[in-house]
């Protein structure tokens, strides 16, 4: 399960309006947010929907520049179930 965090560039005035499209697009973590912008955490099921979701971010009116900041895509499962050799 992908899991990814963006810091969006944007105004604190438009912020309200970045809030309610960003809860109607779902998946979305609200972290710190400042007058210029807010970082934000998705969690997907696959890498196909965070890359989708991180393309629609830029597409949201108020949002300067979404800038992708960590990217994790380990499967903890499947690394749990690796033989380790001694």
């Amino acid at each position: 399960m992908p899991v990814s965090s963006y810091v969006l560039r944007c105004r604190r005035s438009d912020q309200s309006q970045i809030l309610a499209a960003l809860a109607k697009l779902g998946c979305f973590q609200i972290g710190e947010r400042s007058d210029d912008g807010m970082a934000v955490a998705i969690s997907s099921p696959s890498n196909e929907a965070s890359e989708d979701l991180g393309r629609r971010l830029s597409e949201v009116p108020g949002i300067r520049a979404a800038i992708l900041v960590y990217h994790s895509v380990e499967d903890l499962q499947s690394v749990s179930q690796v033989p380790v050799e001694a």
